[in-house]
């Protein structure tokens, strides 16, 4: 079995091999994550004057759908610009922009909270592994 201390050069190589694997793997995901949140988001820009109608038509209920369709919505990217138009028209300033600033309070706390139940070993690695890199360069200087 071969040790990557006796053979240096094959060790450079595979690591480099594999280095290269690993960024061209991320950048395909990030290219097929940016091409689904693109094309899901000009779908929603022609679904959103149809929803507006259907919101209006609602009653009552109306801010709460629409306070429900903002944190769906901007949890998954879409940009919450073309939602705070449609508020506006549809509630008035004032009350637009109340549910608005809701929705957008509601969506950071479950997304902070989603982020901080996933993540949280992960970024607690992360953590000791620079910590201990920044020791190393106070250390060496």
């Amino acid at each position: 079995m071969l040790k990557a201390n006796e053979h240096p050069e094959l060790h450079k190589y595979l690591k480099e091999k594999i280095h290269v694997k690993t960024i061209a793997l991320r950048l395909l995901v990030a290219a097929c994550v940016i091409i689904t949140i693109v094309l899901f988001g000009r779908y929603l820009g022609t679904e959103i004057k149809m929803m507006e109608t259907r919101i209006a038509g609602l009653g009552i209920w109306s801010p709460i759908l629409f306070v429900i369709i903002v944190i769906i919505f901007t949890s998954m990217f879409v940009p919450d610009t073309l939602l705070a138009v449609a508020a506006g028209v549809l509630f008035g300033l004032f009350w637009g922009t109340f549910l608005i600033v809701i929705g957008a309070i509601i969506t950071a706390t479950m997304n902070y909270l989603v982020a901080r139940k996933l993540f949280r070993v992960r970024t607690a690695a992360y953590q000791k592994r620079c910590h201990r890199q920044a020791s190393r360069v106070v250390r060496l200087g």
